[in-house]
């Protein structure tokens, strides 16, 4: 009588959820707002480029520059960049409301004009400390530049973008057709709508990056070249209880993640990134890549509740490329099971990814555009919406992760990071937003009234 009891319950239970979910509006629209000094009526862009040797910069690039090893930073280069856009939340038409809910925030940059010198790239750091458009080098306590410190601005970096942040090496940085560089703010951008100050960031050299970054500046001649900041909001607030959980390796004790890339030829992969390439001459550099978040639902700590409502999950990770960064490719949801040791023979029927065997026909994404392979994609921070494969997997699917596959033609190579990268900013995360199913107070008079029930039947 117990059991049956309990599956009544349990039954009578998923009905009323079925009918809540169901019941529930349609997610609230995404806005999108962007800023762009001298474009469609903004104006509130600083910038400043704090020089340790040279003086003021010149108006079209800024630098970020470190000294080489060995090397006097207080007389050699040591250059940073300040930069903020102010008045962006508020109640205009093109601000963001305060309070709003961030989904996305990226900071695009163009390369700046000079080609043989592309750089190495810099950390973003938060500004913690106001500063002015005649702020200058020595002006920080010490008079070496930006301090670091939690006070003047935030210790750890938001994130790392550049060729030395990615291969430690001089590898350039803007090269290809695209010129630009996606770098995440998101987090920022949600402490300033919260009510946090909107002190900007500071662009931080990398630790000997010597080989100088140019960065086109809010002066730059063509507005179309200025700094960049897209953001992506709600202002619907999240049901009661919603809360983000984030996966990444080396991110509060997780290291579920597993990635590889299949080469046609079989030859060995980079080990700290992934990869998809095409080639209709030669078949032999033919190069997919395969990635899985692992045990994502559960009731350990860091886990997501196996009957969570899922509202929003995004695939996060960092394009790079030391010639060109990529015509890009298609991201689908696979079905076959593989592991971190799968090759192009071993593990997919000796033909790689077949779409409609191993993996869903339809895509989860696209990245770039598969008509013209142009431009190229953008370097840097990288995004998906997976929420249809995270909802997928909660319902009972299996979660073999995605394979990203090239475009038809697609023979310019496009590259990402992998979770064996050195740098833990910029592995690959998977982000999801969930809130739990509420329990209704109805339900327990309706299991009481049904165990009454059940009693009166046997009694009689």
């Amino acid at each position: 009588m117990f059991g049956f009891r309990s599956k009544a319950v349990r039954n009578m239970k998923k009905i009323w959820v079925l009918s809540l979910i169901a019941a529930m509006p349609l997610a609230a629209q995404a806005q999108f707002v962007t800023f762009q000094e001298g474009l469609n009526g903004y104006a509130g862009t600083q910038m400043v480029n704090l020089r340790s040797r040279f003086g003021a910069p010149a108006a079209e690039n800024f630098w970020i520059d470190n000294p080489a090893v060995g090397n006097d930073p207080t007389i050699d280069d040591n250059d940073s960049v300040l930069l903020r856009f102010e008045n962006i939340i508020g109640g205009g038409a093109s601000q963001i409301p305060a309070g709003a809910r961030i989904k996305s925030a990226r900071l695009v940059l163009t390369a700046g004009s000079s080609t043989n010198r592309p750089g190495n790239g810099g950390r973003l750091h938060q500004m913690l400390q106001s500063w002015s458009s005649t702020t200058l080098y020595n002006d920080f306590a010490g008079g070496n530049g930006v301090n670091l410190d939690d006070v003047v601005a935030k210790a750890n970096a938001s994130t790392a973008f550049g060729a030395l942040a990615i291969d430690g090496s001089s590898n350039a940085l803007f090269n290809g057709s695209s010129l630009l560089l996606n770098v995440d703010v998101r987090k920022e951008l949600q402490a300033w709508a919260n009510g946090g100050a909107n002190n900007g960031w500071a662009l931080m050299p990398i630790i000997n990056g010597s080989n100088g970054t140019a960065i086109r500046s809010h002066l730059a001649a063509d507005p179309t070249m200025r700094p960049i900041l897209e953001v992506e909001y709600e202002t619907a607030p999240l049901p009661a209880g919603a809360q983000t959980t984030v996966f990444q390796n080396g991110l509060n004790g997780y290291s579920g993640t597993v990635s590889k890339s299949i080469r046609a030829d079989l030859s060995a992969p980079n080990a700290d990134r992934l990869g998809v390439d095409y080639s209709i001459t030669n078949p032999g550099d033919q190069e997919q890549s395969l990635l899985k978040f692992q045990d994502l639902f559960g009731n350990a700590a860091g886990q997501i509740p196996a009957d969570a409502q899922i509202l929003e999950a995004k695939l996060i990770f960092h394009t790079v490329g030391s010639n060109a960064s990529g015509d890009g490719g298609t991201l689908h949801r696979m079905l076959s099971d593989w592991d971190g040791s799968a090759t192009w023979a071993s593990a997919l029927g000796g033909d790689g990814v077949t779409l409609g065997v191993d993996a869903l026909s339809g895509t989860s994404a696209v990245f770039g555009d598969p008509s013209s392979l142009e431009p190229n994609i953008r370097y840097g921070l990288t995004t998906a919406d997976v929420t249809a494969d995270l909802k997928a997997w909660i319902a009972g699917g299996t979660n073999e992760g995605w394979a990203f596959l090239p475009h038809l033609n697609g023979g310019d190579g496009w590259f990402f990071l992998n979770e064996a990268f050195s740098d833990p900013l910029l592995r690959p995360s998977l982000e999801v937003t969930w809130a739990p199913v509420p329990e209704p107070a109805s339900m327990t008079i309706l299991g009481a009234g049904l165990l009454a029930l059940l009693r009166k039947r046997k009694q009689g």
